[in-house]
């Protein structure tokens, strides 16, 4: 099988899927939510988060760019505890991609 590489355009749909899912599911996540409180919000504020993304990212042809569109809408607009730690997700994931492009690049000198 051939490795396909991920496009901005693939990474964008597939958070855009992912969000319309989590929106989706906001009360059963809300009544789930038992840590670090039972407060039953965890639904209610990661599709808060996930509406922002959807807002606010857009189509890019490099993965790099659509992830931060990606990680800078769910930073913005992270509410709660679980919106902030999808946030920093996003970040990392974004800090990973850099860090092997930069690992990349040093190879290439």
């Amino acid at each position: 099988m051939k490795l396909k590489l991920l496009s901005g355009e693939k990474i964008y749909y597939g958070f855009i899927s992912g969000a319309n899912e989590v929106i989706k599911q906001k009360i059963e996540l809300n009544r789930i939510n038992v840590f670090p409180v039972a407060d039953g919000d965890t639904g209610s504020n990661l599709a808060y988060t996930m509406n922002m993304i959807i807002q606010s990212a857009q189509i890019k042809d490099s993965p790099k760019e659509a992830m931060k569109l990606i990680a800078e809408a769910s930073l913005v607009g992270a509410r709660g505890n679980s919106g902030i730690i999808f946030a920093q997700f996003v970040l990392l994931k974004l800090f990973l991609m850099l860090m092997k492009r930069f690992q990349n690049l040093l190879r290439e000198l």
